[in-house]
């Protein structure tokens, strides 16, 4: 595996109710456990989580489930999750988990 396919995660605070997240490389099983601790733990009282997936390649069904499990979290103190910039195979992927039916997914413009 190459330096850019491992998982880039960065995790920003615009303000105290919006959580921002910036994610690539690639979400898989050896990374998803560190993804949810990282990001789980910043979830507090924010009312919007923003996740930029422009530099996101794929994820396996284990960062499916990262996300999954971010939009449990995120329902349960009331906030809104948001996935943008996401390219179309990642979207694609994500269809399979039934997440656009959940959380709004935005494309990467082209």
């Amino acid at each position: 595996m190459g330096i850019k396919d491992m998982l880039k995660l960065e995790i920003k605070k615009s303000s105290d109710q919006v959580l921002e997240l910036e994610v690539g490389g690639q979400l898989l099983y050896s990374d998803a456990e560190h993804f949810k601790e990282a990001v789980l733990t910043h979830l507090k009282e924010q009312t919007k989580v923003k996740v930029d997936c422009a530099d996101l390649v794929f994820l396996d069904s284990a960062g499916m489930g990262s996300f999954v499990r971010l939009w449990k979290e995120c329902k349960m103190i009331g906030a809104e999750l948001e996935l943008y910039n996401v390219i179309d195979d990642v979207q694609s992927l994500l269809r399979i988990a039934r997440l656009h039916q959940l959380t709004r997914i935005i494309s990467k413009p082209e």
